[in-house]
């Protein structure tokens, strides 16, 4: 039963369409995201042409970050990209793929380094999930800092 005051998501669609502030601030909206996109597809080629240089073809670094992960011929060139300065957002992607237990010889300690040096709150915490994915206990614990974390955490 609907009200009489309720109005359907299509309606409420064609009042917004019919108003000029916003969809002026909807266009400039999109506008800034579709200039984000550009920048950060444009800073991540180098990245995937090194990885297709290896045999590895994705069109993003985000193509390793869920079920797809890094294989082991990718690792070097994503530790390599770690050291290279990188849009915040692609920098993420890199830290994420790397966040898996079969990268830890070439990334655990250029991500402890990450973490002990990041100052972007959110990398920082991307670095420390990514330790976690191939981390031992007491890599961990040595960690400057990590008593925020682990007091997350009850013993077992």
């Amino acid at each position: 039963m609907a009200r009489d005051d309720q109005i359907t998501a299509e309606q409420l669609m064609r009042q917004l369409e019919a108003d000029p502030e916003w969809v002026a601030k909807r266009d400039a909206r999109e506008a800034r995201h579709a200039e984000r996109a550009k920048l950060i597809a444009a800073d991540e080629t180098s990245v995937i042409s090194d990885l297709a240089a290896v045999g590895v073809a994705v069109s993003s670094v985000y193509d390793f970050v869920g079920n797809q992960l890094a294989p082991d011929v990718a690792l070097p060139v994503l530790a390599r990209h770690l050291k290279v300065e990188h849009h915040p957002r692609v920098r993420e992607g890199i830290i994420r793929a790397l966040g898996i237990p079969s990268a830890r010889r070439v990334a655990f300690d250029l991500l402890c380094d990450v973490y002990r040096s990041e100052r972007d709150s959110t990398l920082r915490w991307v670095a420390a999930n990514a330790l976690s994915g191939m981390a031992r206990f007491e890599d961990v614990s040595a960690l400057p800092g990590i008593e925020e974390f682990a007091a997350l955490f009850p013993k077992r």
